[in-house]
C-alpha cells in the first residue's frame, strides 16, 4: 500500500477511536476536542532547533502526577497556551502575555503544536468541569492531587486545557469548600489559559516563531501594564464542543 493512502488509511482509524472517546466523555458531561475542533497552541521548546528542539521533551506516564493538593499541575507534562498572531508572522500567547505584565518577558520563540488525527483534548471551561474531570478521573489513593493525569493518558486523553474562562473560575472559587470549588481551585497555579499536555503522539509541531514586541501602557487607574504591539483580538480558543 502506497505511504500516502496508509497515512490516510491510520488517520481513520485514530480520528474513530478518537471520536469513541469524545462521545464517552461527552456522556460525562466533559467537553473534548479532536483534531478538528482544537486550535493551534504555542510552546516555549526548551532546547535550541539544532538540538532536536521539537517534542523531544515527552512526557512520562510515571510522572504525571500533581505537586500537591490544592495545586494540581502535572509534572512531567509538556505546556502550550493559545495564542494570536499578526500578519507578518509573529506570535503573542496567554503565556507571553503574562510574563510581559510579570516583568519577566525575554526575547525568545514559540512553536504551533497543532492536533493530529487521533488526539483528544478535555475542555476545563469552569468549575462544572473541573468537578467532572475529578469524578470521571478520580486520583489514585496514593498519589498527590486532585485528578488522576496518568489515568487520563492511559485512556487515550492528549491533553487538558484550562481556558481563560476556567483561570476566571479559579481566581472566582479559590478558597471555597463545596466539591466544584475545591476541585477548580486544584488548577490554582496554572496562571493563564493552557493545555497540559500529557503526550505528544498526537501532535504536530510547526516551524519557529518569534514573539511579537510589546509597549508600556497606563491603564484607568494609573497601573503601568504591557499591551501587545500586534491585533488585540482575543486569544483564539475555539469554540466548546456540545456535551
Amino acid at each position: 500500500m502506497p505511504r500516502v493512502e496508509a497515512t490516510a488509511l491510520l488517520d481513520k482509524v485514530n480520528d474513530s477511536s478518537a471520536n469513541r472517546l469524545i462521545a464517552r466523555l461527552a456522556a460525562c458531561g466533559l467537553a473534548a476536542h479532536g483534531h478538528d475542533s482544537m486550535p493551534v497552541t504555542y510552546h516555549r521548546p526548551r532546547l535550541t532547533p539544532s538540538t532536536g528542539f521539537a517534542l523531544d521533551d515527552r512526557p512520562d506516564q510515571s510522572s504525571l502526577t500533581g505537586f500537591s493538593p490544592g495545586m494540581d499541575k502535572p509534572v512531567g507534562a509538556l505546556w502550550s497556551a493559545p495564542g494570536r498572531v499578526s500578519g507578518d508572522g509573529a506570535v503573542w500567547s496567554a503565556w507571553t502575555d503574562w510574563t510581559a505584565l510579570e516583568g519577566t518577558n525575554r526575547e525568545f520563540s514559540l512553536i504551533p503544536l497543532e492536533v493530529r488525527p487521533g488526539g483528544v483534548v478535555i475542555r476545563i471551561d469552569g468549575a462544572e468541569d473541573a468537578e467532572r474531570l475529578a469524578v470521571e478521573y478520580p486520583v489514585p489513593a496514593d498519589v498527590r492531587g486532585r485528578f488522576d493525569w496518568a489515568g487520563m493518558r492511559a485512556d487515550g486523553v492528549d491533553g487538558v486545557w484550562l481556558t481563560t474562562g476556567g483561570v476566571q473560575a479559579v481566581n472566582q472559587d479559590l478558597g471555597g469548600v463545596g466539591q466544584q470549588q475545591l476541585a477548580i481551585s486544584s488548577f490554582y497555579g496554572w496562571d493563564v489559559s493552557s493545555v497540559a499536555w500529557l503526550s505528544t503522539a498526537h501532535l504536530k509541531a510547526g516551524d519557529l516563531m518569534p514573539v511579537g514586541p510589546y509597549h508600556s501602557q497606563t491603564n484607568e487607574i494609573g497601573y503601568p501594564m504591557l499591551i501587545p504591539d500586534g491585533p488585540q483580538r482575543p486569544l483564539d480558543e475555539g469554540v466548546r464542543p456540545r456535551v
